[in-house]
């Protein structure tokens, strides 16, 4: 199965998405320079994570059913849940930081 898709760029370009699964592999490829360098780009990863915000209207539709149904029971369904829990905890830890930084900068800085 192959899906292409138009997504918009930050700058306000267009980029071509490309998702292909072969087996239980799945493969991506993205125009945009993060992907032209062979890098993990957000265009890619908004698709993967059910988000349609970055498509371009002559995509939309149920292109992210098809991607779901693509990801199932592959290494990229499991290397993407752990991905994006690691992000959570990134947060919530940033978050935590944040707070203690403050309360230190009330306590040393008086």
């Amino acid at each position: 199965m192959e899906l292409t898709l138009s997504v918009k760029g930050s700058s306000g370009s267009f980029y071509e998405v490309k998702f292909l699964k072969d087996g239980l592999a799945l493969h991506s490829s993205c125009s945009c320079t993060a992907g032209s360098f062979g890098r993990l780009c957000k265009h890619r990863l908004s698709l993967l994570s059910g988000e349609d915000n970055l498509l371009a209207e002559v995509s939309k539709g149920h292109v992210l059913d098809d991607i779901a149904e693509m990801l199932k029971g592959t290494e990229v369904e499991v290397e993407l849940a752990r991905y994006f829990e690691l992000v959570d905890r990134k947060n919530e830890v940033d978050a935590s930081l944040k707070k203690s930084k403050k309360v230190l900068e009330k306590l040393l800085c008086r």
